[in-house]
């Protein structure tokens, strides 16, 4: 078998003897895009698309398509042309519906819906030719893994079978037959047969699928895809699984659904059986859909439409259309709608005339409604290119439009349309979708009317397509749809329903949508009633939406204006000021008539400060150095000088040249990395542990350091390098230049290619390359010299790097380089984001070390500052849309004299203030609301710079800062220049002094500060500036005098690092308890955060409390001590600081605590609603009486019982809320923890109830609860001394009958959970007080399961007696101060007692409640135990359902983010009535044993 190194070579020489110029289009697509993958086919390439375009394909049928070329002639050898032309008309006969969610259709072509099948079968052919694969070598899997999820050989071999040459069947027929490994059953073959009709071949295949036994993989591929290509073998393939019984394999049942189109949706095995049947049936008998269609079972009217559609999809769309017409039961119709909806080849603008019959029936108006929204995604409805209709046509569409438009009304918005007689159908209406609906009438019908009702509809901000201001793939305005919509429909509506639009709906947009739409107010004439509309928008809380306001009433002529002045001045609110103030700015006319009023006078800024192009009124704008460099490869420099030693080996020279760097040549470097590559090769099974602890082995396809030390030494199988190494040294002066080569030459995503006019420059005029398999191997092994060598010989590095600086400058003429992504995209970009340029900057920066070496290095960041800093900004295409200079060589060369502050300050503030965001990461820590000096730590000093530099730039960032915060406090509305830097520069808005936050509340105003928001809103950049505001140790509490006591408590949330001032101002007793209390119940923040934070005021653990945990303690303390009236300050400052759910239910939890609430109504909540906020309440009654505990004790219970109804997420959440229930039940009653509480009220149900174990009398009848040794119980009822078998009549409905049968199901119950709570107990090794012990053993119902497990108190194992612990030596006395377990096997196994306590309980015939002693345990290897995973199961197939049902049995969840996992929250252990809680960090034999995975499922176990 050829190699894949043989494949590709041959398929880089097979690609580059093709002769383009006698290509067509489709052909040089191809070529072109492999030569970009770097001659290989491992991403998907739809031929028929021109970047982001898709182009229509110019012909009707498979034979024109030939015609022009689809087969490919240029590029294929003649007889693969041919095959792929034969294939090319096969197409027909196939389904073209791919996916989980598919439903095979077959129906006439249409080319442009198959366009990428199309595409596919030719990519398909020409990666088999370029590789050189010959068909035999195809059928018999012979060639390495080169194929992927986006290329399958499949049309290949199909076309090659359907030719039928006698050795092609031979060799298939080998493959499937032979046991001498002839050939290997590929995916591709398998689908090859079953697209073809050879009855031989069939019957060959279906015998491997008879015989597939366990091999579940198998059997997935031949029954998964054997629907979607010949009918003949679909029918013949479900007799066999009908003949073979197959429907009980997992793979065949999930086939089954994916057939149906239902995909992963729940289904069961029932339905599932009637699907198969229902198949089986109506392919083999079509006439029996008929009856289907008049039957009762709408699941079978679904199947009979879905086989139609498999023969003819017109036939299926013919049957479904009638069933709606006709008089069938509506279920029917449900499942003909749905069919419709699945088959994804429905056009509903086909059969207008049909539906107008049918718009009286919800379910049917419903899917029109939905389907002809989906139309507004086509470009000719999202951008209104439709002809207008007349006539008849124009009839029916008002008549669609009107009960459309009168249906928007009545229904509500996001209404679900469901049907229980059909459980999968459901469709979701929204306001969108009747908008959309309404805009294919309109854009059709174009009167005045419909657009009116366009017009006049509040649009939603998402899912209207027409009147989108962004695409996806066109920056041109014009090909916006909004552009379009205005430009040929808004002008049709009448100028009331134009105005109307406009007000309505500008406010939706943002920036230049806004700007857009602005440009239409100046066109209309707006009613004293528009302007009114758009003035309450000046009362909005979002300060964008008041600025916006104001920019469109200045759009209004002078005379509205200016009576919508007149106006405002006598409206109360709190930003009609400002407003006011803004609008004066804004017309000049306005200034002149109108003064402005005290209060006006008082908000009115003095100063109106310029932007970037005025300095920002801060330093004066054109100062920075223009420094110009002398091309030093092109100068004979004077051997004295510093630059000339630099470039010591090119003086002299007339022409760049990169040899001093580049050593070596490409040919050179090959010989040295083909000799490294045998090295790996021969030893690449070898494995080693990488840093973080994952496997590893030399032959991947990336190399690890072995620690954080970056060495040889700390590479896996040093000695494998250093021979290497000894075998072809390295100098030093090499190291740098074969790192960058090997940059290019790496086999890994993308290739980079800079272009520089430079000899001895490599990759001098190349566009592509080969890549190396192991280049990142060799690479990391001179990265570890390097590491040396920079440590040793700095100088060396930075003449070397400074060199490629200076050739990039100076040599590479488009400042630009080129990156082919192996995706198939190739991007031209700044020069200064190329690897080449990073990396000879980051040397260059990192190993100057005098100062000589730093002016080079300054200078030359100076003058590529000069010529790229402006590129960077014309490029609005770009990501990184900036080029800067690192704050400490600007410090640096400011102390030195060379670069004004004025130069500083702009340097800084250029781009948006992008340096000085990472200035301040230098200098502040603000970690944990406090502020530290990172320099004052000499590890976080580079001493090269020395101090002062810091210092220096600290000075720099105060300036501004405090700057751009008095540009800031002159805000209205509308933000000021300074307000996007201000929320961009993260750590260096650092404003020290009280001062700053007293003067940022105030200009706060009656607005909150808020915890989360995006843009320049006013409220989000005052909240980031306070938040970054910090005390000075000369504040006094005397500045906050001027803040009213709720904003102080609001600050304090938002700013705690003005906690102590404020506490200390507001002198208010039980401070700390009120605000810590909401800190740990509302505020969302990091667990170890929150428990630093409360841990002096609570002993809950921050995930409890997240979950609903609640210190009622606590509560009450701060309650009391605070007072009524303050401590509801307190609860509405902290509303603003989380979760609103958090916030609400923290209210909840403080009234229930203060008898607010009562249990009736939360009872009722949890009853009506399953309110899990409720459940967790219950703790929290005011009556602790042991009645009322045991009641809700019940409940909870109860409500965890029920959860097993629901799907495996909901009932470990609902398992969890439980557990924090009996929480809060427990800390609320007294008891140390839940599991005290637990068995306290299990044995209370007993004693309670004691009189049952007696006797009662009822009408003369002796009822009585009668308990077997094992703790089950039975009623029995004598009369006189006869036990009767059936309850007497008499006393069937009397209370004391009803108690006595009530109590004895419950005491089942108990006995049913106090099982699977001990087993849960034993998994979670879960702590048991002797005294807990003993009340269990006390429990008539409990202790004969209790007696019957294993325990173990420190190191003594037994089993419980009243005398102590039967151990194996014996009876033991308990200790009545350490805690008991209920032991696992693991432990048994680990203390090498296993097999005793085995033959111990043999021996004495003890039955235990559970698997305890004879428990499976998978015990880990020595290479499992160190990882997170163990793949001894990888491989095998397991039955989903049952495992999943076995799994959620034991705790188990799945989830898509989580995947399949087991939680184990911690548990406090309370060894007295004390809360002492201690995180329990459980051992590797604590956890829980491994049990079987698969490649997907890592990690499943028993337990």
């Amino acid at each position: 078998m050829k190699t894949k190194k043989e494949l590709q070579e041959h398929c880089q020489q097979y690609i580059n003897s093709i002769n383009l110029s006698q290509c067509n289009i489709w052909e040089k697509r191809f070529v072109n895009s492999c030569k970009e993958e770097d001659y290989q086919f491992n991403y998907y390439r739809n031929v028929f698309y021109k970047g982001y375009d898709e182009e229509k394909i110019p012909f009707r049928t498979i034979k024109e398509l030939i015609s022009a070329g689809a087969n490919l002639p240029h590029i294929l050898p003649k007889n693969y042309s041919q095959l792929l032309e034969q294939h090319l008309k096969q197409l027909k006969e196939i389904s073209h519906t791919k996916g989980i969610y598919r439903i095979d259709v077959r129906k006439g072509i249409d080319l442009q819906e198959i366009a990428y099948d199309i595409s596919d079968t030719m990519r398909a052919f020409f990666a088999a030719a370029a590789y050189g694969l010959t068909i035999d070598e195809l059928i018999r899997g012979q060639y390495p893994d080169i194929t992927s999820y986006y290329l399958s050989f499949t049309p290949v071999l199909t076309a090659a079978i359907q030719l039928g040459n006698p050795e092609t069947i031979e060799a298939v027929k080998e493959v499937l037959t032979s046991e001498n490994n002839v050939g290997i059953l590929t995916q591709s073959l398998i689908t090859a047969i079953e697209s073809n009709n050879n009855e031989e071949l069939h019957t060959l295949l279906l015998n491997v699928l008879r015989a597939a036994k366990l091999q579940e993989g198998l059997r997935q591929s031949i029954v998964e895809c054997g629907n979607e290509y010949s009918l003949s073998f679909y029918k013949r393939m479900l007799d066999v699984i009908t003949e073979e019984g197959l429907l009980r394999y997992s793979s065949v049942r999930r086939s089954v659904q994916t057939w149906a189109g239902i995909g992963y949706e729940s289904v069961s095995d029932k339905d599932i059986k009637t699907i198969f049947e229902g198949i089986h049936l109506f392919l083999t008998h079509p006439e029996e859909r008929v009856k289907a269609y008049t039957g009762p079972n709408a699941l079978l009217v679904y199947i009979a439409l879905y086989t139609a559609g498999v023969e003819d999809f017109s036939i299926a769309q013919r049957d479904a259309l009638q069933l709606i017409d006709g008089d069938t039961p509506l279920q029917n119709r449900i499942a003909a709608i749905y069919y419709l909806d699945r088959s994804s080849h429905f056009k509903v603008t086909d059969h207008l005339e049909f539906f107008a019959k049918h718009l009286d029936d919800p379910f049917t108006k419903a899917f029109f409604i939905q389907q002809l929204s989906c139309t507004t995604r086509e470009e000719k409805y999202e951008y209104g290119k439709v002809d207008r209709i007349s006539g008849k046509q124009r009839e029916l569409f008002q008549k669609f439009f009107d009960k459309i438009a009168k249906w928007e009304k009545e229904v509500k918005n996001n209404t679900d349309f469901t049907f229980k007689g059909f459980e999968w159908f459901n469709i979701r209406l929204s306001h969108e979708h009747f908008i959309n609906a309404l805009w294919v009438l309109a854009s059709q019908m174009k009167t005045q009317e419909t657009i009116d009702h366009i017009l006049l509809e509040k649009m939603p901000n998402w899912g209207v397509h027409f009147i989108r201001y962004y695409n996806y793939s066109q920056e041109d305005e014009k090909k916006n749809p909004l552009y379009t919509f205005m430009k040929e429909y808004y002008p049709l509506g009448s100028p009331e329903a134009r105005r109307q639009f406009l007000v309505k709906n500008i406010f939706g947009y943002e920036k230049e949508g806004f700007a857009f739409l602005l440009t239409f107010f100046y066109k209309e004439e707006f009613t004293t009633t528009d302007v009114k509309d758009i003035e309450k928008k000046l009362k909005s809380k979002v300060s964008d939406t008041r600025s916006n306001a104001v920019r469109v009433l200045l759009t209004l002529p002078y005379k509205q204006l200016k009576a919508s002045c007149e106006r405002l001045q006598t409206t109360k609110g709190d930003y009609i000021t400002a407003a006011l103030t803004e609008l004066r700015e804004g017309s000049k006319q306005l200034a002149k008539d109108f003064a402005s009023t005290s209060e006006e006078a008082n908000t009115t800024a003095p100063t109106t400060y310029p932007g970037a192009e005025g300095g920002y009124g801060l330093y004066k704008t054109g100062d920075i150095p223009t420094i110009k460099l002398s091309d030093p490869f092109l100068t004979e420099n004077d051997s004295q000088s510093f630059l000339s030693k630099v470039f010591n080996k090119i003086t002299g020279k007339n022409r760049a040249d990169a040899g001093s760097v580049f050593t070596y040549t490409i040919d050179e470097l090959r010989k040295l990395y083909t000799e490294l590559e045998k090295i790996i090769e021969d030893n690449a099974d070898k494995e080693y542990k990488n840093y973080w602890g994952g496997t590893q082995t030399i032959g991947d396809s990336y190399l690890s350091f072995t620690s954080d030390e970056h060495t040889l030494d700390t590479l896996p199988y040093p000695e494998l390098w250093k021979g290497f190494l000894a075998a072809h040294p390295l100098k030093d002066e090499d190291l740098l230049g074969i790192d960058i080569m090997l940059s290019v030459l790496d086999d890994s995503y993308s290739t980079e290619f800079v272009e520089l006019d430079a000899d001895n420059y490599p990759f001098k005029n190349k566009k592509s390359i080969e890549t190396w398999k192991y280049g990142s191997h060799f690479r990391l092994i001179v990265q570890a010299l390097l590491n040396d060598l920079e440590k040793k010989t700095p100088s060396l590095l930075f003449s070397q790097a400074y060199s490629i600086l200076a050739l990039i400058f100076f040599h590479c003429p488009t400042n630009r380089y080129t990156r082919i992504s192996s995706y198939g995209s190739d991007d031209d970009e700044h020069v200064f984001n190329s690897e080449l340029f990073q990396t000879a900057m980051r040397y260059a920066r990192n190993c100057w070390r005098n100062e000589e070496e730093f002016k080079l290095f300054a200078d030359m960041s100076m003058a590529m500052y000069g010529k790229y800093a402006p590129i960077a900004r014309l490029d609005k295409n770009l990501y990184y849309s900036y080029y800067t200079i690192d704050a400490l060589i600007l410090s640096r060369y400011n102390l030195q004299g060379y670069l004004s502050d004025d130069a500083f300050m702009e340097l800084l503030l250029n781009d948006e203030g992008e340096e000085l965001r990472n200035a301040g990461d230098y200098i502040y820590n603000t970690r944990g609301h406090r502020l530290t000096l990172q320099y004052e730590d000499d590890k976080n000093v580079d001493a090269r710079y020395g101090k002062e530099t810091y210092k220096n730039l600290e000075r720099i960032i105060n300036k501004i800062v405090q700057h751009l915060f008095k540009v800031e406090m002159t805000r209205f509305n509308a933000p000021t220049t300074a307000s996007n830097i201000i929320i961009r520069i993260s750590n260096a808005m650092v404003l020290q002094g009280a001062e700053y936050m007293v003067t940022a509340m105030k200009a706060l105003g009656k607005d909150h500060l808020i915890a989360s928001s995006y843009g320049t809103e006013k409220r989000a950049v005052l909240t980031d500036i306070i938040e970054r505001t910090f005390p000075l140790e000369t504040d006094t509490p005397e500045i906050l005098k001027t803040i009213k006591d709720d904003r102080l408590l609001e600050l304090a949330y938002f700013a705690p690092q003005w906690v102590p001032l404020i506490k200390a101002y507001l002198n208010w007793e039980g401070f700390d308890l009120a605000y810590y209390y909401f800190i740990a119940h509302t505020k969302e923040m990091g667990e170890d955060e929150k428990r630093a934070a409360t841990a002096l005021f609570t002993d809950l653990d921050p995930s409890d409390l997240a979950d609903g945990a609640f210190d009622e303690k606590l509560f009450h303390e701060a309650y009391t001590v605070v007072g009524e009236k303050r401590f509801d300050l307190f609860y509405k400052a902290a509303r603003y600081i989380g979760n609103s759910n958090y916030h609400s239910r923290a209210r909840r939890f403080a009234d229930t605590a203060l008898g607010k609430i009562d249990e009736e109504t939360i009872t009722e909540q949890i009853h009506s609603k399953r309110n899990k906020d409720a459940v967790c309440s219950l703790g929290l009654i005011p009556d602790k009486s042991d009645k009322a505990l045991q009641r809700r004790y019940q409940l909870i219970q109860a409500f965890l019982k029920e959860s097993k109804q629901y799907g495996a997420q909901r009932q470990a959440s609902e398992k969890r809320v439980c557990e924090i229930a009996l929480l809060n039940l427990s800390r609320g009653a007294g008891y140390a923890d839940p599991i005290q509480l637990t068995w306290r009220m299990e044995s209370q149900q007993v004693t309670d109830n004691a009189a049952f174990l007696q006797g009662i009398d009822v009408e003369g009848y002796t009822l009585k609860l009668q308990l077997a040794e094992d703790g089950t119980n039975k009623l029995i009822i004598q009369q006189g001394e006869k036990v009767l078998k059936t309850v007497p009549a008499k006393i069937k409905k009397h209370p004391d009958y009803l108690n006595i049968a009530a109590m004895g199901k419950e005491w089942t119950k108990q006995r049913k959970r106090a099982r699977t709570i001990m087993e849960d107990m034993m998994i979670r090794q879960t702590p048991l007080r002797p005294q807990d012990v003993k009340v269990i053993a006390e429990n008539p119902i409990v202790s004969p399961m209790f007696r019957l497990l294993l325990l173990r108190q420190g190191t003594t194992t037994g089993f419980y007696t009243n005398e102590g612990l039967e151990t194996l030596d014996g009876i033991q006395k308990m200790k009545a101060d350490k805690p008991i377990t209920i032991v696992h096997a693991q432990q048994l196994y680990a203390d090498g007692t296993w097999s005793t306590w085995q033959n111990f309980v043999f021996n004495k015939k003890i039955v235990q409640p559970f698997k305890q002693i004879f428990r499976e345990i998978y015990i880990p290897t020595p290479d499992e135990a160190e990882q997170n995973e163990s793949l001894r199961y990888s491989g095998y197939q397991i039955q989903v359902k049952q495992a999943a049902a076995a799994l959620r049995s034991r705790g188990w969840s799945a989830d898509y983010e989580g995947g399949l996992r087991k939680l184990f929250y911690r548990k406090e252990s309370l060894l007295n009535s004390m809360h002492k809680p201690t995180g329990l960090l459980l051992p590797m034999w604590k956890l829980p044993p491994l049990s079987v995975s698969t490649s997907h499922l890592h990690a499943l176990t028993t337990d």
